[in-house]
């Protein structure tokens, strides 16, 4: 995540918000660290780990929202599907 020099960030501002909880104060002194390219990742991963929403924000997410096939237990000929995907914030 680079947000260096962009306090305006949304999810910089998010992290700094989030970070004035109780239940979040685990987070404020890895915040720091993904500013730097050397420990961004790591950090990154560190806070997936301990949560999985806040890790999303970090990454470029996909979703499938809707499916579209032939009915039944067949492999069907054709199949349509409509991806979001919400890019990482860098």
């Amino acid at each position: 995540m680079r947000t260096t020099g962009a306090p305006e960030h949304p999810t910089r501002r998010y992290l700094d918000e989030v970070t004035k909880l109780p239940e979040y104060q685990w987070l404020k002194p890895l915040v720091p660290k993904l500013e730097d390219n050397a420990t961004s990742l790591a950090t990154a991963n560190q806070i997936n780990e301990k949560n999985r929403e806040i890790g999303a924000m970090l990454r470029t997410t996909v979703s499938q929202p809707c499916w579209s096939r032939p009915e039944g237990h067949i492999i069907p000929n054709s199949a349509e599907a409509q991806v979001d995907v919400a890019p990482s914030a860098e």
